[in-house]
C-alpha cells in the first residue's frame, strides 16, 4: 500500500504516460528505508506513568521501527520487489537511531568468526525481478551500513544477475556507531560493465567477525538502474525549474515543512525525486 501511494504521488505530480507503445529506456530507483522514526509519550520509568511537560502537554520521545517496504521511483508495475530476505540464520534484532538516523539490525544465531564460517544461511539479501517485455541494466548500489557496540563486523557484499555472482565489496568494515568513528559509513557502489537483461537481480550481505550478540545495522538501501520496455515513464527525462519553490513530502505523501533524517520525495516545478536528507 505505502509503495503504491508514492506511485501515485509521483505519477500525479510530474508524469505522464503516453498512449501509444514506444520502447524506451529509463532510470529506476528501488529503495528499502528499513526502518523509520515516529514519536510516543514518554513515560516513568519506574512507574510507567505518561510524563508531561510544566504546560501540561505530553512528554515526547522518539521510537523506532522497521520499514521494510521497498519504494519505487517509477514503473512499479514492471518489476517485482519484495521485502529484504534474511538466512535461517540470521535474524533482525531491533530498530533503533544511530545519530537520529533510523536503522534496522541483525544478528547471527552464533558467532561467525572468519570468512570461512559464513554460508548462504548467514545472508541478508535485496532484489528485484523484471517482469516480461522488459530489461534491467544494473548501475549502483547505495546504503547506509553500521556496526553496533563492536570493532569487530565485517561483511563481503556481491550482486547475482544474468547468471553470474560479481563481487561489490570485500572484507568491508561499517563505521561504528559512535562519534569517534562518524557513526555509520554511507556507501555508494557504481556497477560497470553490467548488461540489460531480463531476471532476477540480487544484492546479497554476507556478515562475518561478528558475535550472536552483536550487529550490523542497514538503512536507505537502493538499488540503481536501468529499465527499458514499452510505455516507461522516467523522472530524469523531466528537466526541473531551478526557479520554482522546492517542496517536500514524507513517503506517505504528506507535505513536510522542514525534512530532515529520513526519505523523502522532492518536488521542484516538473522534476519529482526521491532524496535522502540528512
Amino acid at each position: 500500500m505505502l509503495m503504491k501511494k508514492i506511485f501515485t504521488l509521483i505519477a500525479t505530480a510530474a508524469l505522464a504516460i503516453s498512449a501509444n507503445a514506444e520502447t524506451k529506456t529509463v532510470e529506476i530507483t528501488v529503495t528499502w528505508p528499513m526502518a523509520e522514526s515516529y514519536q510516543e509519550q514518554a513515560v516513568d520509568k519506574d512507574t510507567n506513568e505518561p510524563l508531561f511537560n510544566e504546560d501540561g502537554t505530553p512528554q515526547m520521545t522518539t521510537k523506532y521501527k522497521y520499514d521494510f517496504t521497498p519504494v519505487v521511483s517509477a514503473n512499479a508495475e514492471c518489476i517485482t520487489v519484495g521485502e529484504p530476505v534474511l538466512g535461517s540464520e540470521i535474524s533482525w534484532k531491533e530498530a533503533r537511531g544511530i545519530n537520529n538516523v533510523a536503522f534496522a539490525t541483525f544478528y547471527p544465531s552464533t558467532q561467525l568468526k572468519k570468512v570461512d564460517d559464513i554460508s548462504d544461511d548467514h545472508t541478508v539479501s535485496f532484489s528485484l525481478e523484471t517482469k516480461e517485455g522488459y530489461t534491467f541494466e544494473p548501475t549502483g548500489f547505495d546504503y547506509l551500513g553500521s556496526v553496533i557496540g563492536t570493532d569487530g563486523g565485517n561483511y563481503n557484499l556481491t550482486y547475482t544477475w544474468n547468471g553470474a555472482t560479481e563481487t561489490l565489496q570485500s572484507e568491508f568494515h561499517p563505521n561504528r556507531n559512535n562519534e569517534a568513528n562518524n557513526y555509520y559509513s554511507d556507501v555508494k557502489l557504481p556497477i560497470e560493465g553490467a548488461t540489460a537483461a531480463s531476471g532476477k537481480f540480487v544484492v546479497t550481505f554476507y556478515p562475518y567477525n561478528l558475535a550472536n550478540n552483536k550487529q550490523i545495522g542497514l538503512s536507505a538501501v537502493v538499488i540503481k538502474g536501468k529499465l527499458t520496455g514499452d510505455n516507461l515513464t522516467g523522472l530524469t527525462e523531466i528537466v526541473a525549474n531551478e526557479d520554482a519553490p522546492v517542496e517536500y513530502f514524507n513517503l506517505q505523501g504528506v507535505r513536510v515543512a522542514n525534512p530532515a533524517n529520513g526519505l523523502y520525495i522532492k518536488r521542484q516545478g516538473n522534476k519529482v525525486e526521491k532524496v535522502y536528507v540528512k
